[in-house]
């Protein structure tokens, strides 16, 4: 399963849209990063307070959502976000964050002290905060399956059974086509390319990788691609904010620094161990995208500032 986790802080910032074309011979790339505010949020002291001085982290989802909520307060969605801080920290609400010890409290990603949280709950998560200012998003997870392992499948495993998979409500496609299905590895024109149309569109997505050194599953191994659902997870959330079709490398926030930073597929928190090619292998970082479409107003109205923005 996919665990939320904590890291370093930093400061804030925003990022400036740039669009650059680079002419390679009689070929033209294009390198686009879009303004999506930078916040390092992700974050435990040892004292065991979290990036505002309140009791644990944060944690990258909460930070990730603020991030890309952010970015829509400024693109269509006003008031979505009206105080990042307090809202990321809002948005990892639930039964097991502590900076909500009393009933009734709200659940979005359910962030625990150390900035462990479910895995589906980041997604789920974020579609609720967002429903709860006013706004619809569509968010989807994007996963590699083909004719072997098809997309319902997923649905006999208890940590992808609240993923629907058909219907006007589908939250799960399988069409994460930059896997290669007889290496396991990525191939980066491809997620560049698979990328590309989002961030073309304006739309900031998130990426789940395997985070160097982190959790109990050795780094490297195999995440879920959809050959293998019932294996590996992702430890670590981050938003997509960018490309490069000449480098093949995408942006990334770290959630823990207030920098654009480029990655190829294979060297975001890459790290590889020989092995067993099944288990081993050099691609892994990435293990899903998520996708999140904003719909638009719920009901139709532009909602006003939470009357209360404090959080206790």
């Amino acid at each position: 399963m996919e665990r939320i986790r904590m890291f370093k802080p930093c400061s804030i910032m925003s990022l400036t849209i740039s669009i650059m074309v680079l002419i390679i011979g009689t070929a033209s790339a294009t390198q686009v990063v879009l303004n999506v505010p930078a916040y390092s949020y992700n974050t435990i002291d040892a004292s065991g307070n979290g990036y505002d001085g309140l009791t644990g982290a944060i944690g990258c989802g909460p930070t990730t959502g603020a991030m890309i909520m952010d970015y829509w307060t400024n693109h269509g969605a006003p008031n979505l976000i009206t105080n990042p801080l307090a809202d990321a920290r809002l948005m990892g609400a639930g039964p097991d964050n502590t900076v909500h010890p009393n009933p009734p409290y709200p659940t979005y990603m359910d962030i625990k002290n150390n900035g462990d949280g479910p895995s589906h709950l980041f997604q789920f998560g974020f579609v609720k905060f967002a429903a709860s200012r006013g706004y619809d998003f569509k968010a989807v997870i994007h996963v590699y399956t083909d004719a072997n392992k098809p997309l319902s499948s997923y649905q006999s495993l208890s940590s992808w059974s609240m993923y629907t998979y058909s219907g006007s409500n589908q939250n799960i496609l399988g069409d994460a086509s930059f896997w290669n299905p007889v290496t396991w590895q990525i191939n980066p024109a491809a997620f560049i390319a698979f990328i590309k149309s989002e961030i073309d569109a304006g739309r900031p997505l998130s990426a789940s990788v395997f985070q160097k050194g982190e959790g109990s599953v050795a780094p490297g191994t195999i995440v879920d691609t959809g050959l293998t659902p019932d294996k590996g997870g992702a430890t670590h959330w981050m938003p997509i904010v960018g490309y490069n079709d000449v480098t093949n490398q995408w942006a990334g926030l770290n959630t823990w620094d207030n920098s654009v930073h480029w990655y190829t597929p294979t060297s975001a928190f890459y790290n590889m161990k020989p092995g067993d090619p099944h288990l081993w292998v050099p691609n892994m970082s990435i293990a899903y995208v998520r996708t999140f479409h904003f719909v638009g107003p719920i009901g139709g109205h532009i909602p006003s500032p939470p009357s209360n923005l404090k959080v206790d």
